[in-house]
């Protein structure tokens, strides 16, 4: 799959945005939500994708320990994508 169609298989939650991803790393992602979607019908929820250093601090104020520090987060590089895992099952 190249993942040129895979944007119709995804829904966003909230904030969520894709702007600022690494695009190899995007472009990998597209590719699996592109044939999962061709082959279940279903979309796939992306609860987070980029986060800049000012929402990383804003994370880890929030969430303590259990998010990353701020300039160590994949969040940061563009190279994690939270989805929602009950859509993927």
């Amino acid at each position: 799959m190249d993942g040129n169609a895979g944007m119709r298989f995804i829904k966003f939650n909230g904030n969520a945005k894709l702007q600022g991803v690494n695009p190899a790393f995007l472009k990998l992602f597209l590719g699996a939500v592109q044939e999962y979607g061709e082959k279940t019908g279903k979309s796939v929820q992306v609860n987070d994708g980029y986060r800049s250093y000012a929402e990383q601090v804003a994370m880890k104020k929030k969430y303590g320990a259990r998010a990353a520090t701020p300039g160590k987060s994949l969040h940061g590089f563009g190279l994690a994508i939270d989805i929602n895992s009950a859509d993927a099952n």
